[in-house]
């Protein structure tokens, strides 16, 4: 292998400032911009939803809610490009037990973006515990979902617990508390779609 050593890269064309200067400190300055020009990275497109209102569901001992907390529809412009998935949500309980939710896609569960099988624990894409039934605890996903569906589809949030019986699992608001200590939050969904 051989090695160039420059401090100065310019066009043939160009009479003045170097397109590329590269000093010893590795650093690089580019005059004018850096133009994308196959497409691959490149931003497509870009959905979003915010719940800002309290959303609570009820969900069975062991058992994923069939109601979403959060949803998004979301049709890809093409199969070979990527989406990002972001959510970040404020989220509660009935009680004081753990909570999660579970990435769904077009009513299924998307199984590259849940826990691996390990006995009878739940397969979850996150999880936490408020640890009260006043308490919101805040949890994330991102997931990078290959072949997306270029029809609409529903992408969406569903929770479940680790509590006996059924419980209430609550968006943006704690089940007790109504004092100027406690905080209603709001959630948000967003898919970004990229090239290739």
């Amino acid at each position: 292998m051989s090695t160039v050593k420059t401090t100065n890269i310019t066009h043939a064309s160009n009479s003045g400032t170097s397109n590329l200067v590269l000093a010893d400190n590795g650093n690089v300055t580019v005059a004018g911009a850096i133009a994308a020009t196959s497409g691959l990275g490149k931003l497509v497109n870009i959905a979003t939803t915010s719940v800002t209102g309290a959303v609570s569901v009820e969900t069975a001992q062991g058992a994923i809610a069939t109601t979403p907390l959060i949803s998004l529809d979301y049709a890809a412009a093409s199969a070979s490009n990527k989406l990002l998935i972001l959510a970040s949500l404020s989220i509660a309980m009935s009680s004081t037990a753990k909570c999660g939710v579970t990435l769904y896609i077009n009513g299924s569960a998307e199984d590259a973006y849940r826990g691996s099988t390990h006995g009878n624990r739940q397969r979850v894409s996150a999880w936490t515990r408020p640890g009260a039934s006043d308490r919101l605890n805040s949890i994330s996903i991102n997931y990078v979902k290959t072949s997306p569906s270029t029809s609409s589809v529903t992408y969406g949030l569903r929770s479940s617990h680790a509590h006996d019986g059924t419980q209430t699992v609550y968006l943006n608001t704690s089940e007790t508390g109504n004092y100027n200590y406690e905080a209603r939050g709001a959630s948000t969904m967003t898919i970004l779609e990229i090239a290739g």
